[in-house]
């Protein structure tokens, strides 16, 4: 019967000699600290980053754009400026770039659980 490690890398299509092994549980073991570091990273950067959305609200003819966020239960607008401002401009690019963020985090954490899974099918 073959042993998991082999079983492990013929399901990732990969034929390898057992003496290979350990090399392969070394990077492995690599990409998931590596994995984790950059988790830490995205959680650090979408944390400096504004919360929310931005949300635009008509008043008579106009409209007005609003940074809308939760804070607890209770929902906060706070307006940014006229859509025209440099304070406007940096905090949509803001909200959108936490949101690059949260997606590339989402995908660092499942890369993370498909090599916990490595790792443990390997012991």
């Amino acid at each position: 019967m073959p042993n998991s490690d082999m079983i492990i890398l013929e399901v990732l299509g990969i034929s390898v000699e057992k003496r290979n092994m350990s090399a392969i549980k070394d990077v492995v073991k690599e990409e998931y600290g590596r994995l984790k570091e950059l988790a830490d990273f995205y959680n650090h950067k979408i944390a400096s980053l504004p919360k929310g959305s931005i949300t635009q609200k008509k008043r008579d003819d106009r409209v007005y754009y609003y940074l809308s966020y939760r804070d607890h239960h209770k929902v906060i607008s706070e307006y940014p400026g006229k859509e025209d401002s440099e304070k406007y401009r940096i905090t949509v690019q803001m909200v959108a770039q936490g949101r690059r963020y949260e997606i590339k985090l989402k995908e660092t954490r499942e890369s993370i659980r498909q090599v916990e899974r490595l790792i443990r099918a390997a012991e």
